[in-house]
């Protein structure tokens, strides 16, 4: 099965990305992160074999910067609209015009998500009569949505996004359907400051068996002073 990862994100523009972290973070800082971010995304995204990886980017000047930085993966320009336009818009092009067979698609705002998570989903995937994963994060949204036909990514037409409660609406929409779901187990996305240092323990908790990621050399060389020692 042609199976593939979208990353579905915004390009790293001062000003542009993560603003509520201008509270705490100038926007050159916050989009300096955020490169960190998708780098790391990227990263483990590659760790899942024969899987194709494709970009969801806007705006269009993002196309140079993900040309250089994540070459192996094919761009696609978000569509204008809503959030879920623009992610069917993604499923659209992945299942029609790239021959894939099951898509997962993931935001640019968790990254460290555990690989072991984004490899069950795809597993899941594979398996026959199954037909959607979602990913919950703690505030109640996604940090991944995944199908294996196209026909089920109109779910996410029908879904207010920016509401607290996307992730139920979706499991609400799918019972309806009488569709099989898997739900990964629950994890987290970073918008707001009290969120980075819940990333911070992570990182903290995660340093002996995890590599030197490029959010962790953020923190260690520009924001060390952010960090709780105790």
């Amino acid at each position: 099965m042609n199976q593939a990862i979208i990353l579905f994100t915004k390009t790293p523009i001062p000003g542009e990305v993560k603003t509520r972290l201008h509270q705490i973070l100038t926007p050159r800082m916050t989009a300096i992160l955020y490169r960190c971010f998708l780098k790391d995304l990227l990263d483990t995204c590659r760790l899942q074999d024969k899987t194709k990886i494709f970009v969801s980017y806007t705006p269009r000047e993002g196309k140079k910067y993900f040309a250089r930085h994540a070459p192996f993966a094919t761009r696609i320009l978000q569509r204008k609209g809503n959030l879920g336009k623009k992610i069917y818009h993604a499923f659209v092009t992945v299942f029609r015009k790239k021959g894939i067979q099951s898509a997962l698609l993931l935001c640019g705002d968790s990254p460290d998500i555990p690989p072991t998570f984004i490899r069950d989903a795809l597993l899941y995937l594979k398996k026959k009569g199954q037909r959607a994963v979602l990913g919950p994060c703690s505030d109640g949204g996604p940090y991944a949505i995944g199908f294996n036909d196209l026909s089920m990514a109109s779910l996410v037409l029908h879904i207010f996004w920016r509401e607290k409660e996307a992730v139920d609406a979706c499991l609400e929409f799918i019972k309806k359907n009488n569709w099989n779901v898997k739900v990964l187990p629950e994890w987290y996305d970073i918008d707001r400051p009290e969120d980075i240092k819940l990333l911070l323990r992570h990182i903290r908790q995660n340093r002996k068996t995890k590599k030197n990621t490029m959010t962790e050399r953020f923190f260690s060389h520009f924001y060390e002073a952010f960090a709780d020692k105790k």
